[in-house]
């Protein structure tokens, strides 16, 4: 635990929080500052900072978010439940600290039916051949499969380039793709 983390703060302090449900392994509070009724925060009781740190427990994490989501269905009267999950700053993660966030949802809520994705806008600009690209990049980009105490890959890695041979070859990034690139073009 982290002497400066707010979450695992309230971890160490659970009088603070109003839990609803807890396993061994992580706990589920409602957060202070709600957006929906029964807004509800599920964090870890260990100090990750990834979805990567969590590795395999991040299955245990999401039958947590089921479970807080059918008690709110069940003690709230919600229609269904969205389960939102920020891996890293630029995905919006706000805490050093991974969660996940369980949002109740009403049909007669003016929000209702719109899917927690709306917020990003489609990219008319893109084509197939750009799609058959990402595919690409994607479908042959280097990933760490996690079995038991195999430590997670760096935070600070760059996923842009792929080992091989224990050397390492540039691939085309993101950006450049978005960029549109000749090369993919």
């Amino acid at each position: 635990m982290s002497d400066e983390c707010i979450f695992c703060q309230l971890l160490d302090n659970p009088e603070q929080t109003l839990t609803v449900h807890e396993t061994d392994d992580f706990r589920a509070w409602l957060d202070i500052n709600p957006r929906a009724k029964g807004h509800t925060m599920i964090v870890s009781k260990e100090h990750l900072k990834s979805a990567e740190e969590v590795g395999e427990k991040l299955v245990d994490m999401f039958e947590v978010a089921r479970i807080v989501g059918e008690k709110a269905m069940n003690g709230l009267g919600a229609d269904g439940y969205s389960i939102v999950v920020n891996n890293g700053e630029a995905a919006g993660q706000m805490l050093d600290h991974f969660y996940m966030i369980v949002f109740p949802r009403f049909s007669d809520d003016e929000r209702a039916g719109t899917p927690t994705g709306a917020i990003f806008g489609p990219e008319e600009d893109l084509d197939q051949e750009d799609l058959k690209a990402f595919q690409e990049s994607m479908e042959s980009a280097d990933y760490k499969e996690y079995k038991g105490e195999t430590p997670p890959p760096p935070l600070d890695r760059d996923y842009s380039v792929e080992e091989e041979k224990g050397s390492k070859e540039s691939e085309k990034t993101f950006k450049d793709l978005r960029r549109g690139s000749a090369e993919f073009r």
